[in-house]
């Protein structure tokens, strides 16, 4: 139970849906990811089945997706790694141009350590985490004419206002990684449920997708 029905109201414009059960399927679209070598593997995970990615070189191509003007990118994370203590990057998804829209953990010293959304390669979004993040949290991110947010577990974070909507061109997407592909930001933990909508989630849309995970 709780994975999204593309049927359902909060389901409505979805521009990608993948379960990460067992493969890279589109549920909602025609984006199905593509991975030959270097593949993450499929383990238990928040709903059902996820994908593992190790951190090192899992990254699974989903093609000629674009990032929309206004969406929501959703999924539920599990980071293998100490927010408050990491030194790497870490994408959870990105898209060519390089890193035209990116959703990443920027690693470093003391002062980094934080979730970084960027949009149109502008950064509009950063949250720094006070503890570590251990086990399943729902993380989305919204973005509009109007601004940028940031839910964990769907509460807000952090939001930031103006004109964000995604106007470059782009060129390929990643899930687990930069793009292009970069040997030290790939995503190290789990992902699962991974959506992308053409329209920003209300806060009651966002809480009611961590709910039905049990967040």
């Amino acid at each position: 139970g709780g994975e999204i029905d593309p049927a359902s109201p909060v389901g409505q414009n979805l521009v990608g849906l993948w379960h990460l059960n067992s493969n890279f399927s589109d549920s909602a679209g025609t984006n199905n990811g593509t991975c030959t070598t270097n593949c993450p593997t499929f383990v238990s995970g928040k709903l059902n089945g996820s994908a593992q990615f190790n951190g090192v070189v899992n990254s699974v191509n989903l093609g000629s997706l674009i990032m929309p003007p206004s969406g929501t990118f959703a999924a539920w994370v599990k980071s293998d790694f100490d927010e408050t203590l990491e030194t790497s990057n870490h994408h959870i998804f990105s898209t060519g141009g390089p890193d035209i829209w990116r959703l990443v953990f920027q690693g470093g010293g003391s002062s980094y350590r934080r979730y970084l959304l960027y949009i149109n390669s502008i950064n509009r979004i950063i949250w720094k985490p006070t503890t570590d993040l251990s086990g399943w949290q729902h993380l989305a991110v919204t973005w509009s004419g109007t601004g940028s947010k940031l839910y964990l577990n769907g509460q807000e974070k952090v939001s930031s206002a103006g004109d964000h909507q995604q106007t470059l061109n782009q060129a390929g997407a990643l899930l687990g990684a930069g793009y292009p592909v970069r040997p030290t930001d790939f995503w190290q933990g789990g992902l699962d449920e991974v959506a992308i909508w053409n329209r920003a989630l209300t806060p009651a849309e966002v809480a009611q997708l961590a709910s039905a995970g049990g967040a």
